[in-house]
């Protein structure tokens, strides 16, 4: 789309709302027509909104690629209206990133309680009675996120590097994977 821009665009936009069209069992009257241009360039309301209700009654799926979720923040002006999008997509994919994505998919996939053991040592000196040593080993509960934000930093990203090998943590809106995770940690094999 970079080489031709607008032109990539519109025939983007174009091919989206016909597909929409077939598989959400929209109805495009005259007035959609006249103003479908318009519509999807300007990025006013379209028969997009009518498709999300209808997609899955009638097959259909929406699925948005980006590399972060500071991208749809940029383009959308503000985290209220990123959030209300990705709160309408159920499954979700992180591959390998940094910032501010992963802070938010570790939040997404949620929290749970954690035993931590601490130990504490010291030493004193006790004058004619010599030394003296003491201990405590104790445990207490702490929330912990169920991937901590650094994990997605180290997600296998493909590449001779990885031996061609793709990790994503995959979370799907109300489902729990293996031993009751919330996410599911997947790997594929990139196409060479």
């Amino acid at each position: 789309m970079q080489e031709f821009r607008l032109a990539g665009r519109v025939a983007n936009l174009a091919w989206k709302y016909c597909f929409q069209v077939a598989v959400g069992g929209i109805a495009a009257n005259a007035a959609e027509k006249r103003l479908f241009t318009r519509r999807f360039l300007v990025g006013g309301r379209s028969p997009e909104l009518r498709y999300r209700v209808r997609r899955r009654i009638s097959g259909g799926c929406t699925v948005y690629l980006t590399q972060s979720r500071e991208n749809y923040r940029r383009l959308l002006g503000n985290d209220d209206a990123v959030d209300s999008l990705l709160g309408k997509l159920q499954a979700k994919f992180f591959c390998q990133n940094s910032g501010e994505t992963n802070e938010w998919a570790a939040k997404l996939l949620g929290e749970r309680w954690v035993n931590i053991t601490s130990t504490n040592f010291g030493q004193s000196n006790n004058g004619d009675k010599g030394k003296s040593q003491s201990g405590v080993v104790s445990t207490s509960e702490q929330r912990r996120y169920f991937v901590e934000p650094s994990r997605f930093t180290t997600l296998k990203r493909g590449g001779e590097a990885y031996k061609f090998q793709v990790e994503a943590i995959v979370y799907k809106g109300g489902h729990l994977f293996d031993k009751d995770l919330p996410y599911y940690l997947m790997t594929f094999n990139q196409t060479r």
